[in-house]
Order: structure tokens, then C-alpha cells, then sequence
């Protein structure tokens, strides 16, 4: 008895000493006021230090977070809107994924990016945010629901559909905007539009399960191989793209938004990897998966893309 006490004050000490990351996200945000008066610039002194320590101290899910947290970044550009403490901001955010190799050597690849344009909101320095998935809130619920998204995308890395309970959280906290009128949110526009309910009810359909379970492999039997075998990680991601056009054109009709979205954070990155590839097919499919990016894709075929990032 004296032994098992002696071990369950070991693991207390432990737990306390080391405990458990709980948080999802370790966010680092920069603020750009070039477009904000001087005078107004000393209420928004604190906003970067404000949604970092909510986003940092936060979890978003009810399990425990197994791991690191994902590294993310935002970028905003505050302009005035109408009213005192109102602003218009615009903001890209960008999530990273470590990947598996030698420990000395820690490599990155980004896992989703998104441009929000339409945000608009008051703020004051200590402002309350919350997380609530039942009252709206034009600060909170935004950076919520990115937040969400974030980490669905980021689990959707490690398990094939990994990220459902982030995404139907987030699907949640859509519905709740676009009954406040939230700009962009809206349920009620077809879905072939691109709105945050949209993407998000779209990539928890069914028919997406195989679209998703492809982007798993990109990572899992491609990207996480890279420091291993290159020249072998680099054809599996081949393969994978072939398959992913063949679903693509057999099974999907209308404009897929996931698909965007993934070739959006993805194009530099697949145009240097393949970068003077011999196999050309490749970039057929490239161009087709995403016919934004041809032309890296064409610089790509002939060994000529410089990635500038």
C-alpha cells in the first residue's frame, strides 16, 4: 500500500512539473494600422497581445489536445469604418505542420490558409473574448470559428476525416453568424458560392470523405516522407494528385471549395516539388486540379519555378 502511494505521489509530481498541452493553437498575430490616424492607432495598442493570450490560454475542443500546438499566424490590416472603435480589417491567416523527420532538422508545411476580407467589428483595449457556440459575437465568433477550422484541418493531417469535431463545431458557430447577418457566412446562398458555411458543411458531406482521405495521404505517405526519400515521397504525391483528378472529374459536379482551398495554401509548394519532375502527367493534373496556378505550373514543368515566398 505504502508502494502504490509512493508512485501516485511520483506521477502527481510529475503531471504538476510537466503537465499535459491542452491548447490547440500557439498563434502569433501582426497588426498593421498604416491606414489608421495616429490618434486612433493607442486603442488598438493591445489588440495583438489581447487575441494572442485568448487564442493561446483557449481550448477549442473537448478532448484533450494530443501533441504540439499547431503553429499559426495571422496578418491583419485595420482601416476605419464609420463609427469610433469601429474598424474594417482584413487578415490572412496561415497554419503550419511539422513534419516527420530528424529531430535537428524540423521542416514545415503550411496546411491551410485563408483571406478573410469581410470583417468588420468594435473593438476596445481589454476586450471579452469568449468562446460560446450560442450567443454571436463579431470578434469572438470569427476568431473562433478560424480557430476551428484550423485545427480541422490540421487533424484531417494525421487521420483520414480526423478533424469532424473541430468542422462541426465550426459549422455551428456559422449557422449562429449567418443568423446575425453576418457578412459571409450565409446558408442561404447556393453552394457552389463560396461562403464559410459552405466550405465547412461541404467538407463534412459524404462525398468529400475520399477528397479528404487523399489530402491524409499527401501528408501521411508523402510529405512526412520527404526527409526520408525524396525522389519516393515526391512520386507517391504524384499518385496521389492522379487520383484525387480522377475523383475529381468522375465524381464531382459542381465547384469543389475544399479543393480550392487546398490548392490555394498548396500551389508553391507542389510547383517546387515537382520542379523539372520528368513524368509530365503530373502537371496536367496540376493544371487541372487547379487552373489558377498554370503558369507555375508551367515554369514547374520546365524546371524554371523560383519559389519567392
Amino acid at each position: 500500500m505504502k508502494f502504490t502511494k509512493y508512485i501516485a505521489y511520483i506521477f502527481l509530481l510529475v503531471c504538476i512539473a510537466f503537465p499535459a498541452t491542452s491548447q490547440e493553437i500557439k498563434l502569433k498575430v501582426n497588426v498593421n494600422l498604416d491606414r489608421i490616424n495616429y490618434d486612433s492607432r493607442v486603442g488598438l495598442n493591445n489588440f495583438s497581445s489581447e487575441i494572442e493570450n485568448y487564442v493561446n490560454s483557449q481550448r477549442f475542443l473537448d478532448e484533450e489536445w494530443e501533441g504540439d500546438p499547431i503553429p499559426v499566424e495571422i496578418n491583419t490590416i485595420f482601416s476605419h469604418a464609420e463609427r469610433k472603435n469601429r474598424y474594417k480589417v482584413t487578415m490572412l491567416i496561415n497554419a503550419n505542420r511539422l513534419l516527420d523527420g530528424k529531430e535537428d532538422e524540423l521542416a514545415y508545411s503550411s496546411s491551410v490558409q485563408f483571406y478573410e476580407a469581410e470583417w468588420e467589428f468594435e473593438y476596445n483595449n481589454g476586450g471579452n473574448l469568449y468562446l460560446s457556440l450560442t450567443k454571436y459575437d463579431e470578434l469572438s465568433t470569427m476568431l473562433n470559428f478560424y480557430m476551428l477550422m484550423v485545427i480541422g484541418f490540421d487533424m484531417d493531417t494525421y487521420q483520414a476525416s480526423g478533424g469532424n469535431p473541430a468542422f462541426e463545431k465550426a459549422r455551428n458557430l456559422a449557422i449562429l453568424a449567418s443568423n446575425e447577418k453576418a457578412l459571409g457566412f450565409d446558408i442561404r446562398k447556393d453552394a457552389a458560392n463560396f461562403t464559410k458555411y459552405n466550405l465547412v458543411n461541404e467538407i463534412l458531406d459524404m462525398r468529400m470523405q475520399e477528397v479528404r482521405r487523399l489530402i491524409f495521404a499527401y501528408y501521411v505517405n508523402g510529405m512526412d516522407k520527404i526527409a526520408f526519400n525524396h525522389d519516393e515521397a515526391v512520386v507517391e504525391i504524384s499518385h496521389i494528385l492522379n487520383d484525387l483528378a480522377i475523383y475529381k472529374r468522375d465524381k464531382l459536379m459542381l465547384q469543389n471549395h475544399l479543393i480550392s482551398i487546398f490548392f490555394e495554401t498548396k500551389h508553391n509548394e507542389l510547383a517546387s516539388l515537382f520542379n523539372g519532375f520528368a513524368d509530365k502527367a503530373v502537371f496536367e493534373n496540376l493544371k487541372y486540379l487547379d487552373p489558377t496556378n498554370t503558369a507555375q505550373y508551367n515554369k514547374a514543368a520546365e524546371g524554371t519555378f523560383l519559389d519567392k515566398q
